[in-house]
């Protein structure tokens, strides 16, 4: 089970919601590859379940506060929730700080705690968002290196890079997230 959630970047001076809710829907099995009939962009309800993923947004001060959670329509994945903040330090710099829970006493990761910081552009943002949890005992170390480039008013392009240190070992992941609003 993945306990990471990775900040999303909304901006407000006043106190208000920003977004009400936010909410995705995932296939049930994240694990396929592109070959043969296991494709990873399908969704089969009945024999792979679903991933819900929800959450809330509020701003007060400058500070942006967010909820979530998510749920699984199988039984032996447990429910998570997260919480994190967003302070702008100056007008360019924010700093963000994460905290999330895995619920049940059987999960592989239950907590997770993070620090990071990203840097506004004109139309892009720049991050590095470095986390820690434990793995079934084992201590994990993760840092994102995260971009968004706003291309037009409907469409942002994401590209995260992860770096994750476990027991001595080390591996990285690209990934790249679209954004498109409606």
């Amino acid at each position: 089970m993945n306990c990471r959630a990775t900040p999303t970047s909304r901006h407000t001076s006043k106190s208000r919601l920003l977004s009400p809710w936010q909410a995705s829907l995932y296939n049930g099995k994240g694990y396929y590859d592109f070959t043969g009939h296991s494709n990873i962009f399908r969704i089969c309800p009945k024999s792979d379940g679903l991933f819900a993923i929800g959450q809330a947004e509020y701003s007060h001060r400058g500070i942006h506060y967010y909820i979530g959670g998510s749920l699984h329509t199988q039984p032996d994945v447990k429910p998570t929730a997260w919480t994190y903040a967003e302070h702008a330090l100056t007008p360019n710099l924010t700093l963000i700080a994460a905290y999330g829970h895995a619920f049940g006493s059987d999960n592989l990761c239950e907590n997770f705690c993070a620090l990071g910081g990203k840097y506004a552009l004109k139309r892009a943002e720049l991050g590095l968002f470095s986390d820690y949890t434990q793995v079934l005992g084992i201590d994990e170390w993760a840092t994102e290196l995260i971009c968004s480039l706003q291309l037009t008013n409907y469409l942002t392009v994401k590209p995260v890079f992860h770096i994750i240190t476990t027991n001595s070992s080390t591996n990285c992941v690209g990934m790249l997230r679209v954004d498109i609003s409606i």
